[in-house]
């Protein structure tokens, strides 16, 4: 079943239909197809921390995560335009933070 939401595709089957699906889209635009699992069953109201349509904690992170994806695709189309050798490792995070956060 594909049920189309406010925030893209909801694609529910045999996980071999699923994993056949996403890589026929991603075909079509691979740099803005993103997959996000369902970590519980719907029908789980206390597994997903919900206790009603309106308390659904689930979308509050995924309107969070959507206003990160454009940049995550704009870094993936302009990543293939760059000779990787030119491209800077990432800093090691440890070396960024404040010094009284260090363990």
């Amino acid at each position: 079943m594909i049920k189309e939401t406010c925030f893209g595709l909801v694609i529910n089957g045999k996980e071999e239909e699923v994993d056949r699906i996403i890589t026929e889209l991603r075909k079509i635009d691979p740099d803005h197809i993103f997959v996000k699992d369902r970590g519980f069953p719907r029908a789980i109201p206390a597994a997903a921390g919900q206790t009603s349509v309106e308390h659904a904690r689930g979308y509050h992170g995924m309107e969070n995560e959507m206003t990160v994806i454009p940049y995550v695709s704009h870094g993936l189309e302009t990543i293939k335009t760059r000779d990787i050798a030119t491209i800077p490792p990432p800093q090691n995070p440890s070396s960024t933070r404040n010094s009284k956060f260090r363990a």
